[in-house]
């Protein structure tokens, strides 16, 4: 795409405002999302699953450091300096720099109706977000996306401490969850069994209320 190995200059970022609008509206078509960060199911491999087909396209010429442009990012901790939070989501691109001129990579995030630039190390919690974790989709919308379930994993018959750490995996609220985060449409890639038992798993929370409410003498 060529708004996305465009360079755009540093010192008037506001004036390119429309093709950054064009490149975020581009995110939100499709994501995938995980059950969990780690685990070969996770985002963490699928990302670098991406990483290492979008080198195979494009080889290293493109590559600054570990980032490239084009590279959907998220931010995983709050950074009350630069005014972003645990879930915002931005997007890596060149820039020329006014006084050098030298071509840099810096990520992109909306921040209060405006576009804002960061160079990676004033950003400590950046991650790639191709694949993104069902938790960290919460609050996100996309027009399509595709959840990859946890792989199947048979346990002993004993073994009820396996089969408990397979079905805190997924629940049915993490998959009403992931559903919801939809549009248009979702691609369900995993195991039936898998699915079937997400389903049935319902997640139990005790807060403590009700007790405390009949407790309480009026």
């Amino acid at each position: 795409m060529f708004l996305v190995q465009r360079e755009y200059l540093l010192d008037a970022v506001e004036s390119a405002v429309s093709q950054l609008d064009y490149l975020f509206n581009y995110l939100k078509r499709f994501r995938i999302l995980t059950a969990t960060q780690v685990l070969s199911t996770g985002a963490e491999a699928l990302n670098q699953m991406i990483l290492k087909c979008w080198l195979a396209e494009n080889g290293t010429k493109h590559l600054f450091s570990e980032h490239y442009p084009g590279e959907p990012v998220m931010v995983s901790e709050n950074n009350y300096q630069h005014k972003l939070f645990n879930g915002d989501q931005g997007i890596f691109l060149k820039f020329i720099h006014p006084v050098t001129k030298k071509v840099e990579l810096k990520a992109v995030f909306p921040v209060e109706e405006e576009h804002k630039t960061f160079y990676v190390h004033e950003l400590h919690h950046l991650h790639p977000a191709y694949a993104t974790s069902v938790h960290k989709s919460q609050g996100s919308e996309y027009d399509h996306l595709a959840l990859i379930l946890p792989a199947f994993t048979k346990v002993g018959v004993n073994s009820e401490s396996e089969k408990g750490t397979q079905r805190e995996l997924m629940s049915r609220e993490m998959l009403y969850t992931a559903l919801t985060r939809a549009k248009k449409s979702v691609l369900i890639m995993g195991d039936q069994r898998v699915l079937e038992s997400a389903a049935m798993h319902i997640v139990l929370r005790y807060l403590g209320l009700g007790a405390a409410l009949r407790s309480k003498t009026i």
